[in-house]
């Protein structure tokens, strides 16, 4: 090319250009052909009723139950319903524009569908019970072989399933296929176990020299719960609820040092981690948490372990008086009890 002119030369390398251009064009996805995407047929497969139990950290939720309502956190029942429906378990609404979505979520009568507890905002769980009715691959009775089927080895492994699409902070640890004819988590389940973490001293003595709890006080404050009582000044009141009813009955209350952190030696309160144990067959709203603050204001001698005797005493107390309820983070619904499938 020593001998072309510059005109030449541009003009050569434009031709050059144009040859080395793809000659077909790179599907884009609106060109693609659309195929519809297959539905799944839940009216092909069997269907029984099982029985959950699952944990989660409630740091990480707007509380368990889900409501429908934007909030900055998720609820527990929000990624549930999800994972639930992403595997196929559960059936979504009838003409869901997304099955995928927590919109499509059929609702508890179509799945039969219950719940233990409802924990609010902040409140962790360890042992969490749902009943609810899911897809299955067990054959009818009448099905060749279908003696021969065990529930641990053949059927679908649903925590497995479960635990690869929910977040870390929502682990399901155990499912119980045969829960009793007309099962619900709610009614079946004969008591619940809080437990309500807490250190001695309450404060690092860098910051207060006074932050360490009478823990004999507190225990000999929690042994007045036992028994039938009227906790109407023990929890939130809503009037939207009208609750009249406020009589509850508790079979364990006391405070126990966690013996893997605290030494307790001689018996004698030392520092360390305790909690507050709790046992009932129902509580009222932010009940657990009432009654902690109550014994916190023991432990820190600013009240005698009789203020719990004064406030179960309706008529000396007719009306709750004013006080700030213990913080959400250190609760925890420890125990769910089944008889039944336990």
């Amino acid at each position: 090319y020593t001998d072309w002119s510059r005109d030449s030369l541009i003009a050569r390398l434009h031709a050059l250009e144009s040859s080395s251009k793809p000659t077909t064009t790179i599907p884009t996805k609106a060109s693609l052909p659309q195929h519809k995407s297959s539905t799944f047929d839940f009216q092909s497969h069997p269907t029984r009723h099982i029985a959950l139990k699952f944990l989660y950290i409630g740091s990480h939720y707007n509380g368990l139950e889900y409501s429908g309502n934007a909030a900055s956190l998720p609820t527990v029942e929000e990624v549930l319903f999800l994972a639930l429906l992403r595997a196929r378990l559960v059936p979504p609404l009838p003409n869901s524009t997304d099955p995928e979505s927590v919109l499509a979520w059929p609702g508890p009568e179509a799945i039969n569908y219950s719940k233990c507890g409802r924990t609010d905002k902040g409140v962790s769980a360890y042992d969490q019970v749902i009943g609810l009715t899911v897809r299955s691959r067990r054959p009818a009775e009448s099905t060749p072989g279908s003696e021969n089927w065990d529930d641990e080895k053949d059927e679908l492994p649903y925590p497995t399933i479960l635990n690869r699409l929910l977040p870390p902070t929502v682990r399901v640890l155990a499912w119980a296929p045969n829960p009793p004819e007309n099962f619900s988590a709610r009614f079946n389940c004969a008591s619940r176990t809080y437990r309500y973490y807490f250190t001695n001293p309450m404060l690092s003595p860098l910051y207060d020299e006074s932050g360490t709890l009478d823990i004999q006080a507190m225990q000999k404050a929690a042994a007045y719960f036992l028994g039938d009582h009227d906790f109407r000044n023990f929890c939130k009141l809503d009037a939207s609820k009208q609750i009249t009813n406020f009589t509850r009955h508790i079979s364990v209350s006391r405070i126990v040092a966690d013996t893997a952190t605290t030494n307790v030696g001689d018996g004698t309160a030392s520092s360390g981690v305790y909690f507050f144990e709790l046992r009932g067959t129902a509580f009222l709203w932010h009940q657990v948490r009432h009654m902690m603050a109550i014994l916190f204001l023991v432990g820190q001698r600013l009240e005698a372990p009789e203020i719990v005797k004064d406030l179960l005493d309706i008529e000396k107390y007719p009306t709750k008086p004013v006080y700030q309820m213990a913080h959400e983070h250190p609760l925890v619904l420890w125990r769910c009890d089944f008889p039944e499938i336990d």
